[in-house]
């Protein structure tokens, strides 16, 4: 008898000391043309309106769920988050930067896992779809096109920008 309480009391103990680890991940809803930042952005039905108000919301380790559309932005990963952003389709989910700078920057020691998007329209002399310092793109399935260099004298032709996966540990 003494046993199973102390097997019970351990089950307890480590329920608490656990649970909040598994709650610690959060799903942000994003969907450009019904959503509105003024949503909790907690579920498909009240999604944020731009992927900028989802990113500022999340804390490391949460996902962004985007929905099909054009959202036209200029997206900052902040420094050491860990992140996934993950489209709906990468022909019907477009991440557009209006030529006003990278599309995505990645900060210092972020971790971004990118997948079902399309980055395009990014204009910048390095780093026009995706700009990261130091930090850690994975699992990046996503087609970055139309990216552009803003000095003609450098390069005048329209760039294609492949971004590739890769893994830097202990970030």
């Amino acid at each position: 008898m003494m046993n199973r309480i102390h097997t019970n009391l351990l089950l307890i103990i480590l329920s608490v000391i656990l649970a909040p680890a598994a709650a610690a991940s959060t799903t942000w809803y994003v969907d450009g043309v019904d959503g509105s930042d003024t949503n909790n952005c907690l579920a498909a039905h009240t999604a944020c309106k731009t992927i900028g108000h989802a990113i500022s919301r999340a804390v490391s380790g949460d996902s962004i769920m985007v929905a099909a559309a054009t959202y036209t932005e200029n997206l900052t990963i902040p420094y050491r988050m860990s992140l996934n952003v993950i489209g709906a389709n990468a022909i019907t989910t477009i991440i557009d930067g209006g030529r006003a700078g990278s599309v995505i920057t990645i900060s210092l020691y972020a971790v971004v896992t990118l997948s079902n998007l399309t980055i395009r329209n990014g204009m910048a002399e390095f780093g026009g779809g995706i700009d990261r310092v130091l930090a850690g793109c994975h699992g990046v399935d996503a087609a970055v096109e139309r990216v552009f260099r803003p000095r003609p004298d450098l390069d005048a032709r329209l760039l294609v920008e492949f971004a590739r996966a890769f893994d830097e540990p202990g970030l």
